[in-house]
């Protein structure tokens, strides 16, 4: 057996040893060979799957639901874009205390390194520190971790990431790392709905305004955005002083530094094509913040 001098994890043969290695060092030897593209990768099996996703010219795999263009090179490529129809999550979160179930299996790995690791949590704190000394020189008062008790769901708990008692409103702010890809849309959607509505089930009155804030990268028009984190926090501060409620709605959502389209003038998320976004959902989304 050879063990990785840095993972511990043990390999029954040298070869696979030095191709794991390059997981810590960063290392990425293997080019794409299509001509333009320049993307690199550890394996070169990440770079085939690459180039046959994303350049393959014959792709024979036509996904057969109605209003999906989707086709692929690969069957197992069409097998694993299926499930996102269908929402089949059979894939559990590694962590034991996390009871997140999930559609594909990179899903799992993904999720699982950037909120459960060592290093993801850590990233996490650091971004959500970062929020709450911005909001400590603002001078906003505010309450961390607020746990709110879904009585509906069997009295499981949830923390919202800051609670900003503001001119009338509740004002709630999630720092999404990363959009919070890693997290399937449709149960971000469901907690937003489930906070609302356990605030109300506690007593709360007032209008109650969500801010997903990402601190992270995202795109307009497919292009990444360059804005300093500065930027990013002034125009957080701005949109907890100013924000208002809608006026036909006791929730309202406002998206910062998400994916966005600008096709058309206004500019509109990636997410909210999803089936999701239901009518009555768009109707309490606020123009984005880009």
């Amino acid at each position: 057996m050879h063990q990785c001098t840095v993972c511990k994890k043990m390999w029954i043969s040298e070869s696979r040893l030095n191709r794991h290695s390059v997981v810590h060092t960063g290392e990425k030897p293997f080019l794409c060979p299509h001509e333009g593209c320049g993307e690199r990768f550890s394996q070169a099996g990440g770079r085939d799957r690459h180039h046959e996703a994303m350049h393959c010219q014959d792709r024979r795999f036509k996904c057969e639901y109605l209003g999906c263009d989707s086709a692929f090179s690969r069957n197992d490529n069409l097998q694993q874009h299926i499930r996102t129809h269908i929402r089949d999550r059979h894939y559990p979160c590694r962590d034991p205390h996390c009871d997140m179930t999930f559609v594909q299996p990179g899903h799992v790995t993904r999720q699982y390194r950037r909120r459960h690791s060592k290093e993801g949590r850590l990233r996490q704190k650091l971004e959500e520190e970062k929020v709450a000394r911005c909001l400590r020189h603002a001078g906003i008062p505010f309450a961390r971790e607020h746990v709110v008790t879904f009585q509906c769901w069997g009295g499981s708990k949830a923390s919202a990431d800051f609670l900003v008692l503001n001119r009338g409103m509740v004002v709630i702010v999630e720092v999404d790392e990363f959009q919070h890809s890693q997290y399937g849309q449709h149960c971000e959607v469901a907690r937003m709905a489930k906070i609302h509505e356990s605030l109300a089930l506690e007593g709360n009155t007032l209008p109650v305004v969500i801010i997903r804030y990402n601190p992270h990268a995202f795109k307009v028009d497919g292009e990444t955005k360059r804005t300093t984190s500065r930027t990013r926090q002034t125009a957080l501060v701005d949109m907890i002083r100013s924000v208002l409620p809608g006026p036909d709605s006791t929730l309202s959502i406002v998206y910062m530094y998400y994916d966005a389209v600008t096709t058309g003038g206004e500019p509109t998320l990636s997410i909210w094509d999803l089936p999701v976004y239901s009518p009555a959902i768009r109707s309490c989304c606020r123009p984005p913040t880009i």
